[in-house]
């Protein structure tokens, strides 16, 4: 094998596959395994994927997504730079979030994970959960709302194994997204509360991490949101959003999200993280219809900024039968409407009219004209 390796990797290639065996961030059994290929070659799976699998956008281990890394990091492809060891470069840059302050208190996190249907999604969006780490207290909240497929049954089977970090609160019937937001929000314990919903995942084993972090460290701020990558289901492609970029300051309040044509800078619940104390009291007309990220961030930003993490941590799955691509355009419009009107009424007075604008402006004429 070694003279093989001498023919395939140049002496740079040896340096990044050594960078990489000694990051702990490749999993050698389950490269081989996946791709059998690395077996007929007879080559070692780190020497492999350095010269020739991450070339074909394959992934070193089932945490890290080399399609979705290079479609967040335009600045890579062209370059010759080994994606992996970009991201472990890149992470031993960050000062680490564990050492911000001896003084900040241990971390008590609630991950609160909704599902219906999701017999095809649970499993990653479960896993990514469990994978999280530095949290001293973490719970994981996992509610189905009556599915009718086996998504009730893989979470049975996760809380069986994980009886410590799991609990279970799945309904057998059906209540709707905004009950089972409220069911979640009501049984967790947790100083912080975040979102994964059934059919999207983590893809920061350190997101928790961060983000409460940032809480802690900034008092003034009453959420947290990280970028989010949207996948394609049905193409298995990844695309990122120029909203989140890098004009975004890490602490928004109701102007940058006005500025915005959709109102919304979050995108997906699974991007963010709250203060519990805030989402566990919240006014009815945000149950009213389909909680929404939009109308919760007007209604938090009365309380504090909107923190923002400038970094891809989770992805935002698209398919025929997601909650809003799997609508048609007249119900996504309507549910629009209503999504506005609900962030109006909580909104501060001054971001009122130019809501109703938005409103009058966009919404009403796009279902006029149907």
């Amino acid at each position: 094998m070694s003279t093989l390796t001498d023919r395939c990797l140049t002496a740079d290639q040896l340096v990044v596959a050594a960078a990489i065996r000694t990051s702990g961030l490749f999993d050698g059994d389950w490269y081989r395994n996946t791709y059998p290929d690395v077996q007929t070659l007879d080559m070692d799976p780190v020497e492999h994927f350095v010269s020739i699998g991450a070339r074909l956008g394959r992934n070193p281990s089932k945490k890290f997504d080399t399609k979705l890394y290079l479609a967040t990091h335009p600045e890579l492809p062209g370059h010759n730079v080994n994606p992996l060891l970009h991201f472990i470069e890149s992470r031993r840059d960050r000062a680490p979030a564990t050492t911000l302050s001896s003084t900040i208190l241990p971390l008590s996190v609630s991950t609160i994970i909704l599902s219906y249907n999701h017999e095809f999604y649970i499993e990653r969006a479960i896993e990514s959960a469990i994978s999280q780490h530095g949290i001293e207290r973490h719970q994981i909240i996992v509610s189905d709302d009556g599915s009718s497929d086996t998504t009730r049954e893989i979470i049975d089977g996760y809380a069986a194994r994980f009886p410590e970090l799991i609990i279970n609160i799945s309904s057998p019937s059906n209540s709707g997204i905004s009950n089972n937001f409220r069911r979640c929000f009501s049984a967790s314990s947790g100083t912080y509360i975040a979102v994964l919903e059934g059919d999207d995942y983590w893809v920061s084993d350190d997101k928790l991490l961060w983000q409460s972090r940032f809480l802690q460290s900034n008092d003034d701020c009453s959420m947290v949101f990280s970028k989010i990558a949207l996948l394609d289901q049905s193409s298995g492609e990844f695309k990122y959003l120029d909203r989140q970029g890098a004009q975004l300051s890490s602490k928004l309040n109701g102007r940058d999200f006005l500025a915005d044509p959709n109102m919304n800078l979050i995108v997906n619940f699974s991007s963010c993280m709250f203060r519990a104390s805030l989402v566990k009291n919240l006014p009815d007309v945000l149950y009213a219809g389909r909680l929404s990220e939009i109308a919760l961030a007007f209604y938090l930003e009365n309380f504090g900024k909107i923190g923002f993490i400038q970094e891809v941590m989770g992805v935002y799955r698209q398919h025929s039968a997601g909650v809003w691509t799997g609508s048609d355009r007249r119900a996504q419009l309507e549910s629009a409407l209503n999504i506005r009107r609900a962030a109006k009424q909580v909104a501060r007075e001054e971001y009122k009219e130019k809501i109703q604008r938005v409103i009058d402006e966009q919404l009403l004429p796009a279902l006029s004209n149907l």
